[in-house]
């Protein structure tokens, strides 16, 4: 069993027996001094591959790699970057998603790069046409939101 996994284990393990002496001290009313409001929720942490990537050492490049350092680092979630991606097939997304699934992580978010402003018209359009692909290959990848950098340097 991944050592991350061991730990993911034995931390919800404590998590639950910590969580049942609170509740049975009477410490977990905390409704009264949130005035009638939803509990506070933590908020979950994650990265990007680019954190990893951006080295751009041999051993951080393969998406995998960098979703197997999140997990082992304690992250909840990663954001892929789409020039990271080495295919985009159905088998390779299935991939991605599993190697996800398996450290525990979820798959937060799409990074992408695009140039809207570039002054020629196809190059807009083809830039359009990219942005298009990428929102389903975030839905195949079961990813929620997209992130969309838009313009280059010069233009």
């Amino acid at each position: 069993m991944p050592t991350n996994l061991r730990n993911r284990r034995k931390f919800l393990k404590s998590a639950s027996a910590l969580t049942g002496a609170i509740i049975g001290s009477g410490m977990a009313s905390a409704s009264a001094d949130n005035k009638g409001r939803s509990p506070i929720k933590s908020n979950s942490i994650g990265v990007s591959t680019y954190s990893y990537w951006g080295f751009r050492r041999k051993e951080f490049r393969p998406i995998e790699k960098c979703l197997d350092i999140a997990a082992d680092q304690g992250f909840d979630g990663v954001e892929i970057l789409q020039v990271q991606m080495e295919d985009f097939s159905p088998p390779y997304l299935q991939k991605i998603k599993k190697h996800a699934f398996l450290n525990g992580l979820a798959l937060m978010g799409l990074s992408t790069h695009q140039d809207f402003v570039d002054p020629d018209s196809y190059k807009r359009r083809h830039n359009v046409e990219q942005t298009i692909f990428y929102i389903r290959q975030a839905a195949d990848l079961g990813i929620p939101t997209i992130r969309i950098n838009t313009g280059r340097w010069n233009t």
